[in-house]
């Protein structure tokens, strides 16, 4: 049976198209659609809970806001909240975000970010939802939701007065948007 192979491979099929291992340059895996709530079903249930908190919190409610919405693997996601955390002195400047860095999430999370307009020009957010993104319908999804200085996992609500009502917007683990 004909294969994809190597230029030089007599079983290529390459001889034959002028295809090789060596032409590809990049490929699309598409996951199968229930290892991840599709992005509408996230940002359905985003919503929902974002909603809720700000209602809940009289200083954000009735201002138009700004949400983002993004998958990202954990590990990039924690990297920079460890990196938000701390001042370039290595001095705690953010505890809540110092605590979500050791909080254990599956390997992809959605993440929905709400800011002002004006914040968001300046890349400073004033609440987030992470959501499992490997978990099925059925299951408890929602890994923690933060407004302000509050923040809400396992159901029990925490606040930390020193840690900043807004903070910084996550940027991805390329660079700087």
């Amino acid at each position: 049976m004909p294969t994809l192979g190597y230029e030089n491979d007599p079983e290529n099929y390459a001889k034959i198209y002028p295809y090789s291992i060596e032409s590809i340059k990049s490929t699309v895996c598409p996951l199968p659609e229930k290892v991840f709530p599709t992005s509408r079903q996230a940002r359905d249930r985003l919503l929902i809970l974002l909603k809720t908190a700000i209602a809940n919190a009289p200083e954000y409610s009735g201002s138009k806001n700004i949400v983002r919405q993004f998958v990202t693997t954990s590990s990039a996601f924690i990297r920079r909240k460890l990196e938000y955390s701390l001042d370039n002195n290595g001095n705690m400047v953010d505890k809540l975000s110092f605590y979500i860095s050791n909080i254990s999430m599956p390997h992809f999370v959605w993440v929905m970010e709400v800011s002002t307009q004006t914040d968001y020009k300046n890349r400073r957010i004033f609440g987030e939802v992470i959501l499992d993104a490997t978990a099925n319908k059925k299951e408890r999804n929602m890994i923690y939701l933060r407004i302000g200085n509050s923040i809400y996992f396992n159901g029990k609500k925490s606040a930390d007065e020193s840690s900043p009502k807004k903070f910084n917007q996550y940027t991805h683990n390329l660079g700087e948007i």
